[in-house]
């Protein structure tokens, strides 16, 4: 009985240590993610899955939705209609 008590103290320690050991390393994780120099920021909202992505000379952005509408980002701001719409395309897996 006695034996029985110590292991549920070793473990319970052990429990209790381990928790603090990994919200330590996340700690460490975020801090080196934060000096990558690279900020995420969301351009536009209600994309069918953006495909492809290719930057323009004159600094828009030209991507396609997995639905198939080509669509343009310029001048800070989604352009309301789609460039180009391909009609019925299949969506299996990872095509589109």
């Amino acid at each position: 009985m006695k034996t029985l008590k110590w292991l549920i103290a070793v473990c319970f320690i052990t429990i209790i240590l381990s928790a603090f050991i990994v919200a330590k390393k996340v700690k460490i994780d975020i801090a080196l993610a934060d000096t990558t120099g690279f900020k995420i920021d969301t351009l536009a909202h209600d994309l069918v899955v953006p495909w492809q992505l290719v930057f323009l000379p004159d600094n828009s952005l030209l991507f396609t939705e997995r639905n198939g509408k080509l669509r343009i980002y310029k001048n800070g701001k989604l352009v309301d209609k789609p460039a180009f719409v391909i009609p019925n395309i299949p969506q299996r897996n990872k095509t589109g």
